[in-house]
């Protein structure tokens, strides 16, 4: 038995010897491979010169880009659910990617706008927002699109989306926010939908009007029978009296508010959408500045810098195979 034990110590300590070693090795590559990419960028200094000067000229080439501007505006999908508006806005993107003149008409006649301005939209986006543990708040928008919808926990909301959108000019903002609304606005679908919900909503606020009215009618008509009664000189009678008046109370003030939030949704979500946050005034390009530069600047450098490490590597790899084969 001991000697058994002392054989598993023994395999114990290799193992973490062994894995202590791994770790030791794989740090020690990657210093060599950054001494390495040093020495080859020392050894080749006017190569390094050429590989930033064409990564500084990529990235000062993107001020001659055209402008990008960047907005987002948040709207509450009244007749429809997210999911299916979000598809209606998704197929606008063929519209933006061609370069047919008579399909950007199509899209300026569907926006109710010019084709200039149209000719200024690059992209919109639609965005589902994620309500975290179902409790109701809008928490963070799906800019990625990758939520799972088996995900029980994490839900999208069913009444609200972010539209993303990118414009050349942001003087076109309220245009293309105007023309989203007419849009949506003129589909058939969601016009006979929203039809529909207005008139759901009218025929429960005119049911719930004729309730309360049927409860005063039958609070009158207990509180004058019970006034009808003789009156006592009692306190108890007194209060038998005002107890009889509260009878429909509760009832009544139940109805009025289930009226209130009916009432709120048929008075301000009356139309097809109904925008809770609009556009920003988008006044600094997306594409453009100094960032944006020295990020392109790096991706370039980096990029021939690769080239260059995996042209040598393969030159140097065929100078040594060479003469052992060749003859």
């Amino acid at each position: 038995m001991e000697s058994e034990q002392k054989t598993r110590e023994v395999d114990l300590a290799q193992v973490f010897m062994a894995i202590g070693r791994s770790i030791h090795n794989f740090f020690i590559n990657i210093a060599k491979t950054i001494f390495w990419l040093i020495r080859f960028g020392l050894d080749r200094w006017r190569l390094m010169i050429v590989f930033s000067v064409v990564g500084l000229l990529w990235g000062a080439g993107s001020f001659f880009d055209q402008a990008m501007y960047q907005s987002n505006m948040v709207i509450r999908t009244n007749s429809a659910r997210s999911y299916e508006m979000k598809d209606m806005i998704n197929n606008l993107s063929a519209y933006f990617e061609s370069t047919v003149p008579t399909v950007k008409h199509d899209l300026a006649t569907k926006f109710n706008t010019d084709s200039v301005t149209v000719s200024k939209i690059l992209s919109i986006k639609p965005h589902f927002i994620i309500d975290y543990n179902k409790d109701g708040t809008l928490d963070e928008v799906d800019v990625h699109d990758d939520h799972n919808p088996r995900d029980s926990m994490n839900l999208i909301d069913l009444t609200h989306l972010q539209l993303e959108v990118a414009v050349t000019d942001p003087m076109v903002f309220d245009k293309l926010r105007d023309g989203i609304v007419y849009f949506l606005k003129h589909d058939p679908y969601l016009v006979a939908s929203n039809k529909a919900r207005m008139d759901d909503l009218k025929e429960k606020i005119e049911m719930i009007d004729r309730e309360i009215l049927k409860l005063d009618s039958l609070q009158n008509t207990m509180y004058f029978r019970e006034g009808n009664m003789p009156n006592l000189q009692l306190g108890n009678a007194q209060i038998k009296l005002e107890a009889s008046k509260q009878l429909f109370y509760n009832d009544k003030i139940n109805l009025l508010e289930q009226k209130k939030y009916l009432k709120l949704d048929y008075d301000t979500h009356g139309e097809i959408i109904t925008i809770i946050s609009d556009f920003a005034p988008g006044v600094k390009p997306e594409n453009k500045g100094l960032f944006t530069m020295t990020k392109r600047s790096i991706m370039m450098f980096v990029f021939t810098y690769s080239i260059a490490l995996l042209v040598f590597g393969i030159k140097k790899g065929l100078k040594n195979y060479a003469p052992e084969h060749i003859e």
